[in-house]
């Protein structure tokens, strides 16, 4: 317990004033990040286009098209992950899984919108898929081996 003036605080109500922000904060950032990846699927043409030379060969065309293609899907993936954690309640009431999901949405949502923006190249897009979603992927895993594999009490 901390006593602030004529009011006292107990350390557990600290803790829930923080996923009352921070639960909210991270729907929001998942959501801004997932209509980002959304928004460059239907770009993601443009950037192709854009890392290509003057006179590209449709086979390369096809190939870049292709990868890019896989990164979505990675990313939609993982994303599946992310909202399964966060609905389920495996991983919602962690304040620490909470702030490194709220953090590393918001980068990945801003990097995408910079990726669909300034029609970057096609081969960014894995660089932001690894860096912004597949770590929030595991992040989202570790509970769920914890409880359903290590059968341990999560909270």
């Amino acid at each position: 317990e901390k006593v602030v003036g004529s009011k006292r605080f107990a350390l557990s109500s600290l803790i829930m004033s923080s996923n009352a922000f921070l639960i909210p904060a991270r729907f929001m950032a998942t959501i801004g990040h997932f209509v980002a990846c959304v928004g460059a699927a239907y770009t993601i043409e443009n950037n192709v286009y854009a890392s290509m030379s003057a006179q590209p060969h449709l086979k390369e065309i096809n190939y870049a098209n292709q990868i890019a293609n896989w990164a979505i899907i990675m990313s939609y993936l993982c994303f599946s992950l992310d909202f399964v954690g966060l609905f389920s309640g495996f991983s919602m009431f962690s304040a620490s899984k909470n702030a490194f999901q709220c953090a590393i949405h918001v980068t990945g949502g801003i990097m995408m919108c910079w990726f669909i923006t300034y029609t970057w190249r096609w081969e960014m897009l894995w660089i932001i898929v690894c860096l912004t979603n597949i770590p929030t992927a595991f992040v989202e895993i570790a509970p769920l081996v914890d409880i359903f594999v290590l059968k341990t009490v999560p909270y």
